[in-house]
């Protein structure tokens, strides 16, 4: 089963390698600049939404 947390965290470390490698900062102030914005907490994504709520109830079937 996929845990929503674990694939928000996968995801945003798949998507930092990702921005690292396209987008190669040649300034060192820059690129330590984008590194440090990069690991800030929900910089990358949002956490996940989750919602509880009451299962519906069957009304009535049909039959066929």
């Amino acid at each position: 089963m996929l845990h929503p947390l674990h694939a928000l965290e996968q995801v945003a470390a798949e998507y930092r390698d990702y921005l690292r490698t396209e987008f190669r900062a040649r300034d060192p102030g820059l690129k330590e600049a984008l590194d440090r914005a990069m690991e800030e907490p929900l910089f990358l994504a949002q956490e996940p939404f989750f919602q509880a709520h009451r299962r519906f109830v069957t009304a009535w079937t049909t039959t066929a």
